[in-house]
């Protein structure tokens, strides 16, 4: 009776072994399950522009790091360019576009391209930037503007791979853009001071 008894305290345990080793509950298996793993691209924050600028002079420069990543990181990302756009805002939701001397909308205007060449191999064995725009080039987007204090930039990336396909915030999932594990946002909020 105790050999019985042993032995399905030992199958017991094989089996409870087995079943928690089947499915994590960790929050990056949830993020895993629910992201293409195999195709898409992240253009992951390594450090953040400031939230503040200002034209002092003309001395400011909006700063921020950024990696570009496709799939699931194993291979370098056949990306043919990355974009930065501006588009500048009177209000801090984006929801009020600054007009222009005519009365029409300012449109979102490219500030800089990045080509793969300009990209370095960072820690991660992924291309890394450093992006720095200076905020009278931003300023010189805009000619026609009456820029008031403050005025809201929204600093927004695309990265077009070389088959055509284009990634930005408008086309990924909140637990890409917005999550902590990739921290791809694509769009940047920043507060201008044009003084």
């Amino acid at each position: 009776m105790k050999k019985i008894i042993k032995s399905s305290i030992y199958a017991f345990l094989a089996a409870l072994t087995l079943s928690g080793c089947s499915k994590s509950d960790l929050l990056i298996d949830q993020v895993f399950d629910n992201v293409d793993s195999e195709s898409g691209v992240v253009l992951r924050t390594i450090e953040a522009p400031e939230d503040l600028y200002n034209n002092n002079e003309g001395t400011n420069i909006i700063t921020l790091t950024v990696e570009v990543q496709e799939g699931n990181g194993s291979e370098y990302p056949d990306f043919k360019e990355v974009r930065a756009n501006i588009r500048l805002y009177a209000d801090q939701d984006l929801t009020e576009p600054l007009t222009g001397s005519g009365g029409s909308e300012l449109p979102e205007r490219v500030v800089a391209t990045y080509l793969p060449a300009d990209f370095e191999i960072g820690s991660n064995v992924l291309p890394r930037k450093t992006i720095e725009i200076p905020t009278s080039d931003v300023v010189a987007l805009f000619p026609d503007a009456t820029i008031p204090i403050p005025t809201f930039i929204a600093l927004r990336f695309e990265v077009e791979m070389n088959d055509g396909r284009v990634y930005t915030n408008e086309n990924l999932g909140a637990s890409v853009t917005g999550g902590t594990y990739f921290d791809s946002r694509f769009l940047y909020k920043i507060i201008f001071v044009n003084n």
